[in-house]
Protein backbone atom coordinates (compact mmCIF):
# COMPACT_ATOMS: atom_id res chain seq x y z
CA UNK A 1 0.00 0.00 0.00
CA UNK A 2 1.55 3.67 -1.07
CA UNK A 3 0.92 6.40 1.47
CA UNK A 4 2.51 9.55 2.73
CA UNK A 5 4.26 10.28 5.87
CA UNK A 6 1.09 12.81 7.07
CA UNK A 7 -1.83 10.26 6.20
CA UNK A 8 0.16 7.29 8.13
CA UNK A 9 0.17 9.56 11.29
CA UNK A 10 -3.32 10.68 10.65
CA UNK A 11 -4.55 7.25 10.41
CA UNK A 12 -2.34 5.38 12.74
CA UNK A 13 -2.07 8.37 15.68
CA UNK A 14 1.44 7.05 16.01
CA UNK A 15 4.72 7.85 15.59
CA UNK A 16 5.49 6.56 11.75
CA UNK A 17 8.95 4.98 11.27
CA UNK A 18 10.92 6.19 7.93
CA UNK A 19 13.50 3.16 6.95
CA UNK A 20 15.87 2.28 3.93
CA UNK A 21 15.13 -1.62 2.67
CA UNK A 22 18.96 -2.84 2.45
CA UNK A 23 18.01 -4.74 -0.53
CA UNK A 24 15.24 -3.26 -2.35
CA UNK A 25 17.33 0.29 -1.97
CA UNK A 26 13.72 1.94 -1.39
CA UNK A 27 12.05 3.92 1.79
CA UNK A 28 9.53 2.03 3.30
CA UNK A 29 7.23 3.34 6.23
CA UNK A 30 6.39 1.62 8.82
CA UNK A 31 5.60 1.23 12.99
CA UNK A 32 8.65 2.36 15.24
CA UNK A 33 9.33 -0.14 17.68
CA UNK A 34 10.08 0.78 21.51
CA UNK A 35 14.14 1.14 22.40
CA UNK A 36 14.79 2.26 18.27
CA UNK A 37 16.96 4.79 17.45
CA UNK A 38 18.36 6.43 14.56
CA UNK A 39 20.35 4.64 12.69
CA UNK A 40 20.31 1.36 14.06
CA UNK A 41 19.68 -1.96 11.72
CA UNK A 42 15.83 -3.52 12.00
CA UNK A 43 14.31 -6.40 10.03
CA UNK A 44 10.99 -6.80 8.15
CA UNK A 45 8.90 -10.21 8.92
CA UNK A 46 11.05 -11.75 5.76
CA UNK A 47 13.86 -11.00 7.35
CA UNK A 48 15.01 -8.14 4.72
CA UNK A 49 17.12 -5.60 6.66
CA UNK A 50 15.78 -2.39 6.94
CA UNK A 51 17.49 1.03 8.73
CA UNK A 52 15.49 3.32 10.51
CA UNK A 53 16.42 6.86 8.47
CA UNK A 54 13.74 9.07 11.03
CA UNK A 55 10.56 9.17 12.87
CA UNK A 56 8.12 11.57 12.14
CA UNK A 57 6.37 12.06 15.44
CA UNK A 58 2.88 11.73 15.82
CA UNK A 59 2.48 15.25 17.97
CA UNK A 60 4.75 16.99 15.66
CA UNK A 61 3.26 18.86 13.25
CA UNK A 62 2.68 17.36 9.77
CA UNK A 63 6.02 17.53 7.83
CA UNK A 64 5.81 19.81 4.44
CA UNK A 65 6.16 17.48 1.87
CA UNK A 66 3.98 14.50 0.46
CA UNK A 67 6.00 11.69 -0.92
CA UNK A 68 4.25 8.46 -0.99
CA UNK A 69 5.78 5.24 0.00
CA UNK A 70 5.15 1.75 0.62
CA UNK A 71 4.13 0.93 4.11
CA UNK A 72 4.81 -2.23 5.86
CA UNK A 73 2.63 -3.77 8.96
CA UNK A 74 5.67 -4.47 11.37
CA UNK A 75 9.28 -4.21 11.80
CA UNK A 76 11.40 -6.36 14.14
CA UNK A 77 14.91 -5.70 15.71
CA UNK A 78 15.92 -9.10 15.52
CA UNK A 79 16.23 -10.90 12.34
CA UNK A 80 13.59 -13.66 12.30
CA UNK A 81 13.45 -17.41 12.72
CA UNK A 82 14.51 -18.95 9.87
CA UNK A 83 11.24 -20.36 8.35
CA UNK A 84 10.96 -24.36 7.61
CA UNK A 85 12.02 -25.01 3.84
CA UNK A 86 10.03 -27.81 2.14
CA UNK A 87 11.43 -31.10 1.94
CA UNK A 88 11.56 -32.30 -2.26
CA UNK A 89 10.24 -35.45 -3.01
CA UNK A 90 12.15 -37.12 -5.72
CA UNK A 91 9.69 -37.27 -8.69
CA UNK A 92 7.94 -40.02 -9.62
CA UNK A 93 9.18 -42.03 -12.52
CA UNK A 94 6.26 -42.35 -15.07
CA UNK A 95 6.58 -45.69 -16.74
CA UNK A 96 5.14 -46.09 -20.26
CA UNK A 97 3.58 -48.97 -21.65
CA UNK A 98 5.12 -49.57 -24.97
CA UNK A 99 4.98 -52.75 -26.56
CA UNK A 100 7.74 -54.61 -27.32
CA UNK A 101 8.31 -55.42 -31.43
CA UNK A 102 9.11 -58.86 -32.42
CA UNK A 103 11.18 -58.35 -35.55
CA UNK A 104 12.11 -61.69 -35.60
CA UNK A 105 9.71 -62.37 -38.58
CA UNK A 106 10.63 -59.29 -40.77
CA UNK A 107 11.38 -60.54 -44.01
CA UNK A 108 14.05 -59.19 -45.67
CA UNK A 109 13.70 -57.25 -49.13
CA UNK A 110 16.25 -58.18 -50.97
Amino acid sequence: MLTTVNKLKEATKEDVGIYHHVDACVTLLGPVPEGIVIGQPAYAEDGSALLLRGIAYAEAPSVEYELKFKKIDTVLLEPPAPKKKATKQPAKKVEEDIPEVDDTDVDSMT
